[in-house]
């Protein structure tokens, strides 16, 4: 499988206290599908998919081998990765009418799960 095309939009997002980054990511509909095929969950809903810990584990080695291809260095890449079940969209205000990423919209929208990924990074120090 194409690693890139299973992710459909991210956000990275760091802390004041921990060097670690990790990301919000909303998976490509069609990819997550191939996925839970390959891993025998294709009859779960999308929220199912993105809070099953195995689809979970897939997409973060997926995310951290297109950093790696990328060129990127270990504290350029998430640790940890939350997906997302909600698509992000202008109607929901967490992308703009031309479709960019609202930062500061999904960083609260998400606020929740952004500190219980940091959390889980302090807990395991």
């Amino acid at each position: 499988m194409k690693t890139a095309s299973l992710v459909e939009n991210a956000c990275i997002c760091v802390s004041e206290k921990l060097n670690d980054i990790v990301a919000l990511v909303t998976p490509n509909e069609k990819m997550l599908r191939v996925l839970a095929a390959e891993l025998g969950k294709k009859n779960l809903t999308r929220e199912q998919l993105c809070a099953d810990p195995q689809v979970q584990k897939a997409v973060n080695k997926a995310v951290t081998k297109i950093c790696a291809s990328a060129g990127l260095h270990r504290r350029e890449t998430p640790v940890r990765v939350h997906l997302c079940a909600e698509e992000w969209l202008p109607d929901n205000e967490l992308l703009t009418a031309a479709f960019k990423l609202k930062r500061r919209n999904v960083l609260q929208f998400y606020q929740k799960e952004v500190d219980a990924l940091f959390n889980q990074l302090a807990a395991s120090r």
